[in-house]
């Protein structure tokens, strides 16, 4: 970290990764993409089977009888429940519960009920503290946000929003602040220590500095070889008892180097995001791919045609910038097969609505 040739290797990836953004934003303003979007899919357009979706978490906790290791909040390992699978199982699940009930919530022509209010509190708590995870928060946020947005609101609704912006960056780090005071303390739970804390779970630098030095200056590399660990996202459904030397995940790789233990001794893993995981994957080409990518993957995310697919793509995004992307790929896996069954079976898709009256629903893409 306190290297300066580093940082500035550190600096110049970062200014590079806005840079490319900001020429496709631009890109993109200009062409004027339009895609004619729509609300759900294959899987989220049918009331029933996102109901069934939205209690998926619960009946699954309900039937495994994991019931009593949910009353009190925490992760899986103060639960009990890391090692058993249940919270790999219970994660997916809460994510589609999440976009379904965002599909079929803000579908509706009147948001602001004192009912509609009441509820999607009452469901922010509820998944909040079966999720455990402070990342749900903000899953959340961006979600309702953004299916807000696709409903095309009128510019006073969205001049509103700036004070949701502020009010809602208290609101996670009061809550962060929290759970490292009260719900896993730390040793020290002074300012100083907090807000360390809070740089380390906000921030990925350090995960990908303590890369960029091992892998270019100490010529220590990670990976037994290149692309090990993409190997190992690509073939994740794959079970290891058919592939006992199936590469492990990024994270474990990346903790192991840092502990100098074996992946099967680590007590925890560390975060990982995605400009480290192409870096130890690919070297200095990583550097570069890191960036191609992340513009490929917004500009499909675009295209594509329902407001669901654009929302689960949006999350996979957030998610290889800040978190261990395995739970996660189950949206790919719902995307791909929301494809296969539009094949076989035709929908009847309803068009996204502005909700303001507005006729051409194409224009709701480009706001």
């Amino acid at each position: 970290m306190a290297n300066d040739y580093v940082s500035a290797i550190y600096d110049l990836l970062l200014i590079s990764a806005c840079t490319s953004l900001f020429f496709y934003s631009n890109y993109y303003q200009k062409k004027k993409i339009k895609v004619q979007k729509q609300w759900g899919g294959a899987l989220f357009d049918n009331k029933v089977v996102m109901c069934l979706f939205i209690i998926s978490p619960y009946l699954y906790i309900l039937l495994t009888g994991n019931v009593s290791s949910y009353l009190t909040y925490g992760d899986s390992v103060s639960r009990g429940v890391a090692s058993s699978g249940v919270s790999m199982i219970v994660a997916e699940l809460l994510l589609l519960s999440v976009i379904s009930f965002c599909s079929l919530f803000f579908r509706q022509d009147r948001l602001g009920t004192v009912a509609n209010l009441v509820l999607i509190v009452c469901y922010s708590i509820v998944t909040g503290w079966i999720s455990g995870k402070r990342f749900m928060l903000a899953i959340l946020i961006v979600l309702y946000l953004f299916f807000y947005l696709r409903r095309n609101p009128a510019l006073e609704q969205r001049k509103k929003l700036r004070v949701f912006f502020p009010l809602a960056l208290c609101a996670l780090l009061f809550f962060s602040s929290f759970y490292l005071i009260v719900v896993r303390p730390l040793r020290d739970t002074g300012f100083n220590s907090v807000y360390e804390m809070l740089r380390v779970d906000f921030g990925r630098d350090d995960v990908t500095k303590y890369v960029i030095y091992h892998e270019f200056f100490l010529g220590d590399h990670i990976l037994d070889y290149y692309g090990q660990s993409f190997l190992s996202t690509l073939f994740i459904w794959v079970p290891r008892s058919f592939w006992p030397s199936k590469p492990y995940q990024d994270y474990q790789y990346l903790t192991s180097s840092i502990l100098g233990l074996p992946i099967s001794e680590l007590p925890a893993g560390t975060t990982p995001c995605w400009f480290e995981m192409c870096i130890i994957n690919f070297s200095y080409f990583g550097l570069l791919l890191s960036c191609v990518l992340i513009v490929a993957l917004c500009h499909l995310t675009d295209c594509v045609k329902s407001a669901s697919t654009e929302a689960m793509l949006f999350v996979v995004i957030l998610a290889l910038l800040t978190q261990s992307i395995d739970v996660y790929l189950v949206f790919v896996f719902l995307i791909v097969l929301q494809k296969v069954i539009s094949f076989v079976i035709p929908t009847n898709n309803t068009r996204l609505r502005s909700g303001y009256g507005h006729k051409d629903c194409s224009t709701a893409c480009i706001q």
